[in-house]
């Protein structure tokens, strides 16, 4: 999709995703993810600015 960055799934059962790219890049993912797949219908995507200085040079599935 053109991100950098991660996916992790949390302890609280949430899904954390760091992403970093183009605007249009990172709103296309953010739209992916309020559409879903059938079993997430009905969850909340929840959208924030990261203020840190990473630079992440590809997109990872971080195991926790």
């Amino acid at each position: 999709m053109g991100v950098t960055g991660y996916v992790t799934n949390c302890r609280d059962g949430s899904v954390e995703i760091l992403a970093q790219g183009s605007d249009i890049a990172v709103n296309n993912l953010i739209a992916w993810c309020e559409v879903g797949v059938p079993c997430t219908e009905g969850l909340t995507v929840t959208v924030g600015e990261d203020e840190a200085d990473d630079i992440y040079l590809d997109f990872s599935i971080v195991q926790s």
